[in-house]
């Protein structure tokens, strides 16, 4: 480890970071090629960049990045503990390595949306297939237009970025909830996924159906038929 550690100081250097300014953090680093630095050495899967030393307990909860920026941005949008996995490559070995270590810690993807008309989005695929393997959630930048984090924070300021991110909060793996076409449940609410046409173009429009709905029981009439199920939920 200490000498990866010196691996990676190799490629550092004192001063501000021009990465970080276009990212809006124009602030002196004390190693501010750490994002450049760890690209270089992206043959050691499951390191990651922290903003804080590990904790000694567990956190309330575990937030894994793709870029420094991101984390930097993501740690002013929720609480707990935020690191940053450098590419979406690292992401599962960056949360496999956060379960081995806080087996019961809520652990969320905060990854980017690589949205592409007609293409491929590795941001979101990534996301999905890490937070399935460690039972965590994800959470995405919302809408048909390619950014992370730190790009919705900037052109939505925080107020928008943290309800967008706390809205956007999906639980992936053991213990999710199967829906049918078009819903979508979070953390906070149960949405449904409405398409609807404008300009000739096919746009998503989320529509709020109410707080999220637990299952607690398969019901029946008195002859054993008519199966239906008891539903649940806080009525605000």
């Amino acid at each position: 480890m200490t000498a990866t550690v010196k691996a990676l100081l190799t490629y550092s250097r004192t001063g501000e970071s021009a990465y970080l300014g276009t990212k809006g953090f124009p602030r002196p680093s004390g190693h501010a090629d750490r994002q450049g630095a760890a690209h270089q050495r992206h043959d050691v899967p499951g390191a990651f960049v922290t903003l804080a030393p590990l904790p000694a307990e567990p956190p309330v909860q575990a937030v894994i990045t793709e870029g420094w920026a991101t984390a930097l941005t993501v740690s002013q949008l929720t609480a707990g503990y935020v690191v940053a996995a450098v590419s979406a490559g690292n992401l599962p070995n960056v949360a496999q390595a956060l379960r081995a270590r806080w087996t019961e810690v809520k652990i969320i993807l905060a990854g980017d949306n690589d949205f592409q008309d007609g293409g491929e989005n590795p941001g979101k695929t990534f996301s999905e297939k890490t937070a399935k393997a460690v039972g965590g959630w994800i959470t995405l930048p919302p809408g048909e237009i390619r950014s992370d984090w730190n790009d919705f924070h900037r052109q939505q300021g925080v107020t928008r970025a943290r309800e967008a991110f706390r809205n956007g909060l999906v639980m992936c793996g053991e213990g999710r909830t199967r829906l049918p076409q078009g819903f979508r449940l979070t953390q906070e609410y149960l949405w449904y996924e409405k398409q609807v046409q404008r300009n000739g173009e096919t746009e998503i429009q989320n529509v709020k159906i109410c707080n999220p709905l637990r299952v607690t029981a398969v019901t029946c009439d008195a002859d054993g038929g008519n199966f239906g199920r008891l539903l649940e939920w806080e009525d605000t």
